[in-house]
């Protein structure tokens, strides 16, 4: 065998060694058992860095029965029975409602529902309750009083 030869298998040889000892170092923290507070099914009791200190407590799984009946990321959740989602209130203006609007040009007229059932046709500039319609859009109406401004807009309850 030559020098050349010699030198060359030293060189896999120390390749290879250095190979399977990366290998090994790679392989190790799988090798190693698990300490008793991450072995599964157990929880570390010690807070990591100080930020589990700081969480607020868990409740217990009892208490969230309501939970696991609705769900909350489900697009089927609806409200427990019994409870009415409440609707805000218009200062002044009580429960009138948009029913439609004309807007042809500079004809602009919105048809207002109001808490007695009667439809009432106006145009921008009238009153309402104290209230002056300022502006008529398609799907809303701009009513100003004083330095108070409210929007109705069309699919409003």
């Amino acid at each position: 065998m030559s020098a050349k030869t010699i030198r060359r298998a030293a060189v896999n040889r120390l390749w290879l060694l250095l190979l399977a000892i990366f290998l090994g170092l790679a392989v190790l923290p799988w090798l190693r058992p698990a300490s008793a507070p991450e072995r599964a099914g157990e929880v570390a009791s010690r807070p990591a860095d100080g930020v589990a200190a700081s969480l607020p407590e868990v409740p217990p799984l009892d208490s969230l029965e309501a939970t696991r009946q609705r769900p909350l990321f489900v697009a089927t959740r609806r409200p427990p029975r019994g409870i009415v989602a409440a609707t805000p209130e218009r200062p002044g203006l009580g429960n009138y409602r948009m029913r439609g609007a004309i807007v042809a040009g500079d004809a602009r007229i919105v048809l207002l529902e109001g808490p007695d059932g009667k439809t009432l046709r106006l145009r921008e500039g009238a009153e309402v309750d104290g209230w002056t319609v300022r502006e008529i859009t398609d799907d809303r109406i701009v009513l100003v009083e004083d330095d108070r401004e409210v929007i109705i807009r069309l699919h409003d309850r």
